[in-house]
């Protein structure tokens, strides 16, 4: 697909494909609400998406893995995909991460949120299944809340290139 031409996808289809990948196109619509049963894995990177506001709606029982990274999306919506282990939503536009406190990510292990513009201080999250945290490359000033944190499996959290300042949390998993 060339650049000047774009692709459209209806809200109300219903699709059995367990894997979509369209990275690397010039897709700059809003994602459709999608309601597959047998999704997997779906990588729009690279592309022009503004936001992903319908994933609020998503209907996705076994999905995995989603990347949205290298787009346009400048925040990100309560999200309720319990069986989700990755998402990876780096290289956009996010200024903040408030609608995690309000999402079902409870089997996520991998949460990749480098590159954007996160400001200020970590909200509290709990992600209980969360291995891996990558926050480098924002602008966090405090991450004084993540001793409020639920994170009983975190084993790698990326904060470099921030610019945090003042205590480090006394953190209990």
């Amino acid at each position: 697909m060339s650049a000047e031409e774009s692709l459209v996808i209806s809200n109300d289809a219903y699709y059995y494909f367990e894997v979509l990948h369209m990275e690397g196109n010039a897709y700059q619509q809003e994602i459709p609400v999608w309601k597959l049963p047998f999704g997997y894995s779906y990588n729009m990177r690279n592309n022009k998406i503004p936001n992903v506001d319908n994933l609020r709606h998503w209907e996705l029982p076994m999905i995995y893995d989603i990347d949205f990274s290298i787009n346009l999306i400048d925040r990100l919506p309560p999200i309720n995909l319990p069986s989700l282990v990755i998402l990876r939503i780096s290289n956009n536009r996010i200024t903040n991460i408030d609608a995690l406190k309000q999402s079902d990510l409870s089997g996520l292990e991998l949460l990749d949120i480098s590159h954007n513009l996160i400001e200020g201080e970590l909200p509290v999250v709990k992600l209980r299944s969360l291995k891996t945290l990558n926050l480098e490359h924002n602008s966090i000033s405090s991450i004084i809340n993540l001793g409020d944190c639920r994170l009983p499996n975190l084993v790698t959290l990326k904060l470099s290139h921030n610019s945090i300042v003042g205590c480090m949390p006394i953190v209990y998993m």
